[in-house]
């Protein structure tokens, strides 16, 4: 009798014991959905906005503030090739304005407008509980104008004309099977040339690199 009340004491330690440890514990989770099957299509608006101030306050004098915002809205139709891979071909416009104010006087100025055309591929990886990590490469090209105020109501422009690279550093959660949403970081190199319009002259060449977050939905069927 003595051995049972023993055994039964410290099978009641042990029961105790464990839940205390497991309360303890941070375990991975890997439910959800695990793949994205071949022939599945996706439809997907993303947005990506960068804006940077800049403000200088001198001891003496008028302060000097730089403003750049740039917005590029991106529409994807995506295939998936096989399992987890995908091709995209998309398109978005774009919005740049560069500003430096002295004082209350715009001093300088400058409007870029156009529309991106691009071919990404994806390839998501299953990270657990319905996200994945969707590194992706691609390239296209983009075409527009930029318009510089001058004096009074004169305004000049010229063309944009010219091949991007694109790199997609972002995650993907879903929803349920057919919605799901996305974030995380882009990097995109606009490379071309700029013409005054109607010049028979040779173009500036125009390289820009912008990083920024990107984020939005998608809808599979």
């Amino acid at each position: 009798m003595k051995k049972i009340n023993v055994l039964a004491s410290i099978l009641l330690i042990t029961a105790l014991a464990v839940p205390a440890r497991a309360g303890r514990t941070v375990s991975g989770g890997t439910r959800g959905f695990e793949a994205l099957a071949k022939g599945v299509f996706s439809i997907a608006l993303d947005n990506m906005l960068l804006i940077r101030y800049h403000k200088i306050t001198p001891a003496e004098g008028d302060a000097t503030t730089t403003l750049r915002a740039t917005y590029f809205p991106f529409l994807h139709l995506r295939y998936f090739l096989m399992k987890n891979l995908s091709l995209s071909l998309g398109g978005s416009y774009f919005y740049e304005k560069n500003a430096i104010t002295v004082g209350d006087t715009e001093v300088s100025s400058t409007v870029d407008r156009g529309f991106i055309v691009d071919v990404m591929a994806n390839y998501h990886i299953r990270l657990g509980n319905s996200i994945f990590f969707k590194p992706g490469v691609g390239g296209g090209f983009f075409m527009g104008n930029r318009e510089v105020p001058g004096s009074g109501d004169l305004v000049a422009k010229t063309e944009l004309l010219g091949g991007i690279a694109r790199v997609d550093l972002g995650f993907e959660y879903f929803v349920s099977r057919n919605f799901s949403l996305r974030a995380g970081f882009d990097v995109m190199m606009r490379f071309g040339g700029e013409k005054t319009e109607d010049s028979d002259e040779d173009s500036d060449s125009v390289l820009t690199a912008d990083v920024g977050i990107n984020f939005g939905l998608a809808y599979s069927f």
